[in-house]
């Protein structure tokens, strides 16, 4: 944990409120609170594992925040942790109708607003300026419901014209879910119901031997979804093996390069990842948003702000919440970052699009200019299911591993049985990640 002293105490009666945060960012935000007043004081601490660091203090009766800003905050691992914040709206001060409904939405639990929403993240389609002129892409005509989204059916069919313009000289491969991106294929069998979440009661999975998995998932929905997977790549490019060895001899660089170099014509990239590109490297690109079943391709490292039940000063954290989540506010922080050149190196507020709709809409582009006239359409943004604490470890070691083996598979393998069987494996090698409650 380090700590980041946002301003001198000497200047200040009051003890600081203390704010953890796995978000690098909030340090800009806390040096502007205290020093737009002298009554109430932020320290910042960085956190990296927030949600484990949260669990032991409470555990062990050690000291803890008085506020907390950051990701993987939604989790049964900090059920009753956390305040109820409903006495902080109204008109006078914080206004649900500021929020994108449905992230506000994912903070609420037995009809209270525990957490609140901060930050969140989409996943991009990007494609060259270039290339699609010079492969006459623009001449298909592909219905679009929203020129700023879109879908793996457009994907496909503009990336089977690219292949067809592939010669022994010139090999091309439009776009495959599996590269430079393999995020994208987690978010596509998400998106088609696979439904990847924290195990609760309601949907509880169980091993062979009758211990509850920590995820879940719906079996019809990771069942479709690889059936999709699996079809797009037989069709548009042959084979996994076909695909591998494209991958091998021409795709050395990050995905927007080889979309220059002219090999491919579409890569998957994190909304956070591709606006602190230089202008001038983003101008060289088109970006939509990936969406399926008309809702978008939300990264799941939205960040949410809590207090917690024995969290001291809470005169001042209510007061820094008040000011951070306030449009005029944010507007100033996106200006003192833009001229400090913070945002070169992090993307909007605290890393991502901001949850007041208005900021996102009407100041992002004054300071993201790609972003006029295609802000993220509002009614498809939605969370996705609450996650266990140890996500990012199950998924970059069995979630996407598992989805880039059965690509390859015969289309009428099992699935849902398959994928149980094969997590219980890996829980067997990795049994601290069995439950939430054993961490």
């Amino acid at each position: 944990m380090t700590s980041l002293l946002a301003a001198s105490c000497s200047l200040f009666e009051k003890k600081p409120a203390v704010l953890w945060t796995d978000t690098p960012e909030m340090l800009i935000a806390a040096e502007m609170f205290n020093a737009s007043q002298n009554r109430h004081l932020i320290e910042v601490h960085y956190v990296d594992e927030l949600t484990e660091a949260l669990r032991l203090a409470s555990a062990e009766n050690r000291a803890e925040p008085s506020i907390v800003i950051g990701r993987s905050l939604r989790t049964r691992t900090l059920d009753n942790y956390f305040l109820s914040l409903e006495y902080l709206f109204g008109e006078l001060v914080l206004s649900k109708s500021s929020f994108y409904p449905t992230l506000l939405e994912g903070g609420v639990e037995n009809n209270r607003q525990i957490l609140v929403p901060v930050s969140f993240n989409l996943l991009l389609i990007l494609s060259g300026r270039e290339s699609r002129r010079q492969s006459s892409l623009d001449d298909l005509a592909v219905p679009q419901a929203d020129g700023s989204i879109i879908t793996i059916d457009e994907i496909q069919r503009y990336a089977a014209i690219f292949n067809g313009t592939s010669t022994d000289a010139a090999k091309r491969m439009g776009f495959s879910p599996r590269w430079p991106d393999k995020d994208f294929m987690f978010q596509w069998i998400q998106l088609n119901g696979a439904a990847f979440g924290e195990n609760k009661p309601k949907r509880e999975r169980k091993s062979s031997g009758g211990e509850s998995f920590p995820i879940s998932w719906d079996p019809d929905g990771i069942q479709n979804g690889v059936i999709l997977l699996r079809d797009y790549i037989r069709a548009v490019n042959g084979s996994v093996a076909e695909e591998d060895a494209f991958a091998f001899k021409y795709l050395f660089a990050p995905g927007y390069k080889n979309i220059e170099s002219g090999k491919i014509l579409f890569t998957a990239m994190n909304s956070a990842d591709y606006f602190t590109l230089a202008p001038a490297v983003r101008a060289r690109y088109d970006y939509r948003y990936f969406s399926e079943k008309e809702r978008l391709a939300v990264s799941e490292d939205i960040k949410y702000a809590g207090i917690p039940r024995r969290a001291p000063n809470k005169e001042s954290t209510e007061q820094f919440l008040r000011w951070f989540l306030n449009a005029e506010h944010q507007k100033d922080i996106l200006e003192k970052s833009r001229a400090l050149r913070l945002s070169e190196s992090a993307f909007g507020i605290a890393g991502g699009f901001s949850s007041l709709q208005s900021v996102t809409e009407k100041f992002f582009p004054s300071y993201y200019t790609d972003l006029l006239g295609r802000t993220p359409p509002e009614n498809m943004i939605l969370p996705p299911e609450p996650l266990p604490a140890f996500w990012d470890k199950l998924k970059t070691e069995f979630i996407l591993p598992w989805l880039d083996q059965t690509a390859g598979k015969e289309r009428e393998s099992p699935v849902d049985a398959e994928f149980a069987s094969s997590l219980e494996a890996y829980l067997d090698k990795n049994p601290d990640l069995r439950s939430d409650e054993s961490r």
